[in-house]
């Protein structure tokens, strides 16, 4: 009889938040389903930021390294004529 009354306490203690999140009452569940929702939302709009953030940095990256390639083409072109003559 023991074995049973432990497992049954066992059972009726939570051990994991969305369990004990089950025994809340419905407000509390809103309330915390909300804070949730706030969370993640404002780690969405701090990722969202970074990505804008990289893909105008990279944006500049491939627009300097095409003006690199295109100066060095230019130079290039020029040394061999100079050498041609």
């Amino acid at each position: 009889m023991l074995g049973r009354q432990r497992a049954a306490a066992v059972f009726q203690q939570p051990s994991h938040p969305q369990v004990h999140c089950a025994i809340l009452p419905c407000s509390e569940r809103l309330a915390a389903a909300e804070r949730e929702l706030a969370a993640a939302q404002a780690e969405l709009a701090s990722v969202e930021a970074r990505s804008a953030e990289l893909s105008g940095q990279e944006e500049r990256y491939w627009h300097s390294l095409n003006e690199f390639q295109l100066r060095l083409q230019e130079h290039m072109d020029e040394r061999d004529a100079l050498a041609h003559r």
